[in-house]
C-alpha cells in the first residue's frame, strides 16, 4: 500500500491572502510577506506563500485510510486555499496537510511532538506527515495544474486527537521549503524546472469532524 493524498475533501477549506497581500489571515494573524516576487509563470506559485498566519475558524477532517475499512487506521486532512490578488480568475492553490496513523512517524499512533521533513517525509508516497502545494487547483477534476512537495522544515503537533466531533489538531509549520515534483505515476520524481516556494509560518487550531458525505 502507498497512497496518493485526499487533496480536496469539502468542508476542509480556509481562504489566506497569496503574495504580496497583507490581509489578515483567517484567525486573524498576519498575511504572507509584501513584496514578493513572484517567479516565471510556469511556477504558477510565488517564490513564497511567506508567514500565513492563525486558522482558527475552520476542522480538519478524519478519514479512514481504506474506506472498505472504516473501523481502521486514520488519516487526518485540512487545506488552506491561496488565491492570488494579481489573478483572482485563476484556479486557487492548496496548501494541504495530511497525518498518517500507523505510519513512519506515526508508526506506534498519533503523538505531538516536532517533526522534520526530511527522508521519507519529503516523499509524496512515503509521507506520515505530507505538506504539499496544490498549485491551480482544478476541484473539476480534483488535480492540480503542478505539484510541490515539502523537502524541509519543520511540522509540531501540540495536539492530535481524530475523534471525530471532540479531536482537536493544533500546532504549526515553520520553515517550509517546497520543489516542484512529477507524482503522476507511483513513484516521485524531483523536477529541474527550478520552480521552488516556501511557507515561512502558519499555526492552526482546528476542531476535528467527519467528512462531508
Amino acid at each position: 500500500m502507498r497512497h496518493h493524498l485526499h487533496l480536496l475533501i469539502a468542508g476542509t477549506l480556509f481562504t489566506t491572502g497569496c503574495a504580496g497581500e497583507a490581509a489578515p489571515g483567517p484567525g486573524g494573524g498576519s498575511g504572507p510577506d509584501a513584496g514578493v516576487t513572484p517567479p516565471a509563470a510556469t511556477c504558477l506559485v510565488p517564490a513564497s506563500f511567506g508567514d500565513v498566519g492563525a486558522l482558527t475558524n475552520g476542522s480538519a477532517v478524519v478519514v479512514p485510510q481504506d474506506p472498505a475499512q472504516p473501523a481502521g487506521k486514520t488519516i487526518v486532512l485540512f487545506n488552506v486555499e491561496f488565491t492570488d490578488p494579481a489573478a483572482p480568475t485563476a484556479p486557487p492553490d492548496i496548501l494541504h496537510l495530511e497525518f498518517w496513523d500507523g505510519l513512519g512517524v506515526f508508526a506506534a499512533g498519533f503523538k505531538p511532538g516536532t517533526y522534520t521533513i526530511a527522508g521519507n517525509e519529503a516523499d509524496f508516497f512515503k509521507c506520515s506527515t505530507c505538506v504539499v502545494v496544490a498549485a491551480d487547483f482544478a476541484a473539476a477534476t480534483n488535480t492540480p495544474a503542478k505539484t510541490y512537495m515539502a523537502k524541509g522544515g519543520t511540522v509540531t503537533l501540540t495536539a492530535i486527537d481524530p475523534t471525530a466531533g471532540t479531536g482537536k489538531l493544533t500546532g504549526s509549520i515553520a520553515g517550509v521549503s517546497f520543489g516542484s515534483v512529477d507524482v503522476s505515476g507511483t513513484t516521485q520524481l524531483a523536477l529541474s524546472d527550478g520552480c521552488t516556494t516556501a511557507v515561512s509560518n502558519m499555526t492552526f487550531d482546528l476542531t476535528v469532524v467527519a467528512p462531508t458525505p
